[in-house]
């Protein structure tokens, strides 16, 4: 998803939907738009609705099970303004040696703050150590738990 991108989503209309029916799908595909933008650190123009009938430029075929008085695709858009760039995660930058040394380093010290308690998982070491970050880690150095390599 990058700036200048139309995101959108549509569903089929047979006539019979009652307008409650339709301002609730309304409201749940702007939130979905809004959600799914979110997870990009995305920033979405408001949705603009309309409404296509078969034989329009991007219409397909209605399904076998859409019938009624009046189908129509109801489609919603809306433009991405802006994208935040997404945080580096420390993580993502370690190599596998370095990830699993200050995986050792967290289980150990977690041992000593908390013993008795069950051993972490890496999932939970990862999630420590990308929390705590560069700091501790620098830290561990300094402290000569883990060298560089």
């Amino acid at each position: 998803m990058k700036p200048g991108d139309t995101i959108e989503t549509a569903i089929w209309l047979d006539g019979r939907e009652t307008p409650q029916a339709r301002a609730q799908f309304e409201a749940d595909v702007s939130a979905a738009l809004v959600e799914r933008a979110s997870a990009e650190n995305a920033v979405l123009a408001p949705v603009k609705w309309s409404v296509k009938r078969l034989g329009e430029d991007r219409v397909p075929e209605a399904p076998d099970h859409i019938q009624g008085p009046d189908v129509r695709l109801l489609v919603a858009e809306a433009d991405v303004l802006s994208v935040a760039p997404t945080a580096s995660h420390f993580l993502s930058e370690l190599e596998p040696r370095d990830l699993t040394r200050l995986r050792q380093i967290t289980r150990r010290g977690y041992r000593r703050a908390y013993p008795g308690q069950g051993r972490l998982t890496d999932r939970q070491c990862d999630t420590l150590i990308n929390d705590l970050g560069p700091e501790a880690a620098v830290a561990a150095l300094e402290r000569g738990n883990a060298t560089i390599q």
